[in-house]
């Protein structure tokens, strides 16, 4: 059983150092055959990416942008490959999509809004905890004691 993934540190390839400095690229790189490694590398995308993507699509977006760009890849490792497998092969199912006509869904992506639409929940997710313990939260500086 594995827990739902919602943040970027709950993803498998993501840690802290000792100073809690994020690593956004960081596999599990045990002994094992090229094959499970590469099939590792897959699942990174198919299916930790795919959870964070139900329920941040800007953090699934800034968590495929940072581990492509991560000091730590290393395009000659196993892991690295299975990855850029799994994204070619959604660049291409997205490709499919594109050419498809009368699509139900946008077939455009913009991480600025994601990023916008992604605050907006968590302020409503802030929100709904703090009705659900009978707290008023603070809405001008005046209401915090700071002005």
């Amino acid at each position: 059983m594995t827990t739902e993934i919602t943040t970027l540190d709950e993803l498998s390839f993501v840690i802290r150092d000792d100073d809690d400095v994020r690593i956004d690229w960081h596999p599990q790189r045990r002994t094992r055959s090229p094959a499970a490694a590469s099939e590792y590398g897959r699942q990174c995308v198919l299916r930790e990416l795919e959870q964070l993507a139900g329920t941040d699509e800007f953090d699934a977006y800034s968590a495929i942008t940072r581990l492509l760009t991560s000091r730590m890849w290393n395009g000659q490792c196993v892991e690295e490959t299975g990855v850029a497998d799994a994204l070619a092969r959604l660049a291409i199912i997205a490709f499919r999509a594109r050419a498809a006509t009368d699509m139900p869904f946008a077939t455009t992506f913009d991480p600025e809004h994601s990023e916008w639409c992604s605050l907006h929940r968590q302020v409503d997710v802030m929100n709904a905890h703090f009705k659900s313990l009978k707290i008023k939260p603070w809405r001008t500086y005046g209401q915090a004691g700071m002005g």
